[in-house]
């Protein structure tokens, strides 16, 4: 039996309604210097700033605002869906997902087909060599074994202490990635895609981890499996998918 994840739901900040008889869904905002609850007129919602009206303190309620939405997110279970496998190991987990297409197989893919029905039908109506219906059979029979194969063709996240790494094996073009953990600040969904925001040199980058992406289940199983292991707590994203 699959052990359960718990998959937390991103909720936007304008998109919460208080409850103000449920007590979990309303805070106060308090004075951190000392400690008194600071009035409504004190507070400014938009720029997330408040002063406090006993020892005169300006100060920031944003992580008060993020704790408030987080509580009344609601949870999900997100469990493994089809083309993907969860490996732990003693330091380092393993995701492997089903490798989707690549780029380079999608030209063959669509041409080779086109390519025998034409060529049987130019040795009928224009009488050509049947050479070529017969080079473009083995061709299309050559695909289908490659079609066979490529079942066991994966995408590899490896996760240790340091590093996350992306693997194609086989590569197709798709060169290797690593990017170290303390740099990736969140994980979140668009469509079929999952994305990471990856701290760089010149400033926040977003991350199309596997590109081609079977459905959108995947793409959360993935984020709730990668932040589970960095231990990264989930925020909203502006753009993503909830």
């Amino acid at each position: 039996m699959e052990e359960k994840e718990l998959y937390k739901e991103k909720v936007k900040l304008h998109e919460v309604q208080l409850d103000p008889k449920t007590e979990q869904n309303y805070t106060t905002v308090d004075c951190p210097s000392c400690q008194t609850s600071v009035p409504a007129e004190h507070i400014n919602i938009n720029d997330k700033i408040a002063k406090c009206g006993d020892c005169d303190v300006v100060f920031s309620f944003d992580e008060t605002l993020k704790s408030l939405t987080q509580s009344g997110a609601s949870k999900q279970t997100v469990l493994r869906p089809q083309g993907i496998d969860v490996y732990e190991f003693k330091h380092e987990t393993e995701i492997t997902v089903k490798q989707p297409a690549a780029a380079i197989e999608i030209l063959p893919f669509t041409v080779l087909p086109i390519f025998l029905f034409f060529s049987v039908l130019l040795v009928f109506k224009k009488g050509i060599s049947i050479m070529w219906p017969g080079v473009a059979f083995i061709m299309n029979l050559i695909l289908t074994i490659y079609l066979y194969k490529r079942e066991k063709h994966t995408v590899n996240i490896r996760i240790n202490k340091s590093d996350l790494n992306v693997q194609w094996r086989p590569k197709k073009l798709m060169s290797d990635k690593s990017y170290h953990i303390s740099d990736i600040k969140q994980l979140y969904v668009k469509g079929h895609q999952i994305f990471m925001i990856v701290d760089g040199i010149d400033g926040s980058q977003h991350v199309n981890l596997i590109p081609g992406l079977v459905n959108q289940t995947q793409a959360h199983f993935l984020e709730q499996q990668i932040e589970a292991y960095l231990k990264i707590q989930d925020e909203a994203v502006v753009g993503e998918d909830g």
